[in-house]
């Protein structure tokens, strides 16, 4: 007996993207970079405060993305 796979395909619009999960100490930042042969993905944790949010700027920039979608997790 096979067992049936859930596989999520997500389509990239953007070769260079980013989603931001947003919560109360920290952001999660999953940077996308795709050109016509490659896909590669960069995780990467940040804090809240404004030196941290500050190096997260400096970080897309780095990486040259342009869009940022966010997912705020709230608290109960």
């Amino acid at each position: 007996m096979s067992q049936a796979q859930d596989i999520s395909v997500v389509t990239v619009l953007h070769p260079i993207c980013c989603g931001l999960n947003v919560h109360k100490k920290f952001v999660t930042a999953c940077l996308i970079i795709r050109d016509a042969t490659t896909e590669r993905s960069v995780l990467e944790t940040f804090g809240t405060f404004a030196d941290d949010l500050t190096r997260l700027r400096e970080w897309l920039l780095e990486h040259g993305c342009p869009v940022v979608a966010l997912y705020i997790t709230a608290e109960a």
